[in-house]
């Protein structure tokens, strides 16, 4: 059985959500989708957290949290530690 930690005031389950993806734009030819994607999602996730390589335009629901780490096409290996400072 799956315990879930509660909030102190009331009794309902804390769920969050981590979400890596290329880029979150509307604008994007092929994945503006993932906006659509982080948005339903907030809806049914206390906190969601977002962590991309390209933050473009586009509604973000107030309990959506961004990390943009500005990946960059020919950018070092060492980008990926700017991931693991999250």
């Amino acid at each position: 059985m799956i315990k879930f930690r509660t909030r102190l005031d009331r009794n309902i389950p804390i769920n969050k959500l981590l979400i890596i993806n290329y880029s979150l734009d509307e604008s994007d030819p092929l994945l503006a989708h993932q906006l659509a994607a982080v948005q339903t999602m907030a809806t049914k996730f206390d906190s969601v957290h977002v962590i991309t390589g390209h933050r473009g335009t586009g509604f973000i629901p107030e309990n959506v949290i961004i990390r943009n780490i500005e990946w960059r096409s020919g950018s070092k290996i060492k980008k990926i530690f700017h991931l693991l400072k999250v």
